[in-house]
C-alpha cells in the first residue's frame, strides 16, 4: 500500500530528530578531531563515487562522438562539484589524454582534493578551482561536463545551465546524475534528506525538460554500473563565437 501522509510525516520527523541529534554531537567534538573526521568522511564519499571513469567507458559507446573527443589528445572535462577529486583523478588515470577542470565551493573538500592529487600521477592534468558554478566564465572549452544537481539548490541549478552550455564546445555532452525512485518509502526518505542538505530531488523528466529548455539536443536517459544520468548534447552545428 502507499505511504500515508501521517506515516510519512512521522517518518520524516524521526529522521530529522536523528539528524539533529547527530549534528549536536558533532558540534560538541573538539575542532581538531572534527576536522580529521570531516576529511575522512569527505574522502569516503569521494571513494564511493570514483567509479565514474568506468561509467565514461560505457558512455563513450552510447553517446555519439564522446570517446573520440576523450581520446583526441585535447579532450577536456569540467567536473562541477569536484569534491575530494576522487572522480577527477580516476578519470585522468583512465583517460591519459584528457585534462580536467574541477570546481567546488567547499574549501575543506578542495584541501583534501589537493592532497589526493599530489599523491597521484596526474597533477599536471587536473586543475582545481575554488569557484561557484554561477561564476563560471569559460567559453567553448569543454568536451564533457559532469554536474551533480541533487546537491545544489534548484534555482542555482537552473541559473547554471546556460553557463554550463556556454562553457561547452559544439557537440559536447552534459551529464546530470540523479537517483531514480525505487519505491515510495525510499523516494520519500531520499527526497527529505536531499532537501534537508540544501539540494533538490530531481527526477529524470525534470532534468530532461531543463536540458531541452537550455537548448540541448539528443536528450536521453543514460544508465551504467548502477548510476543514472540525464544526458544532453550541445548542438554540433552551433558556431564558435
Amino acid at each position: 500500500e502507499g505511504l500515508s501522509r501521517d506515516r510519512a510525516g512521522m517518518l520524516a520527523a524521526s529522521v530529522y530528530a536523528n539528524l539533529a541529534s547527530s549534528s549536536q554531537a558533532m558540534l560538541g567534538a573538539a575542532s581538531s578531531e572534527a576536522a580529521a573526521v570531516g576529511g575522512e568522511l569527505l574522502n569516503a564519499v569521494g571513494r564511493a563515487s570514483a567509479g565514474f571513469a568506468a561509467v565514461l567507458n560505457q558512455a563513450g559507446t552510447d553517446l555519439d562522438g564522446l570517446m573520440e573527443r576523450l581520446n583526441s589528445g585535447s579532450g577536456r572535462l569540467l567536473d562541477v562539484g569536484v569534491g575530494v577529486a576522487a572522480q577527477a583523478i580516476a578519470v585522468a588515470q583512465a583517460f591519459p589524454q584528457v585534462s580536467i577542470v574541477g570546481i567546488d565551493v567547499s574549501e575543506a573538500a578542495l584541501i583534501e582534493a589537493r592532497s589526493n592529487l599530489a599523491a597521484s600521477s596526474c597533477q599536471s592534468r587536473v586543475d582545481l578551482r575554488l569557484q561557484d558554478v554561477l561564476m563560471l566564465d569559460d567559453v567553448n572549452c569543454f568536451d564533457l561536463v559532469k554536474h551533480s544537481p541533487s546537491f545544489i539548490p534548484e534555482q542555482v541549478v537552473r541559473e547554471s545551465m546556460p553557463l554550463l552550455r556556454r562553457s561547452m564546445l559544439p557537440g559536447a555532452w552534459l551529464l546530470l546524475p540523479f537517483t531514480p525512485a525505487r519505491d515510495e518509502v525510499g523516494a520519500a526518505l531520499g527526497a527529505f534528506k536531499t532537501v534537508l542538505a540544501g539540494g533538490y530531488p530531481w527526477a529524470y523528466n525534470e532534468l530532461a525538460d531543463l536540458l531541452h529548455e537550455t537548448g540541448f539536443e539528443e536528450v536521453r536517459l543514460f544508465a551504467s554500473r548502477g548510476a543514472s544520468f540525464a544526458a544532453g548534447r550541445k548542438p554540433r552545428r552551433e558556431l564558435i563565437t
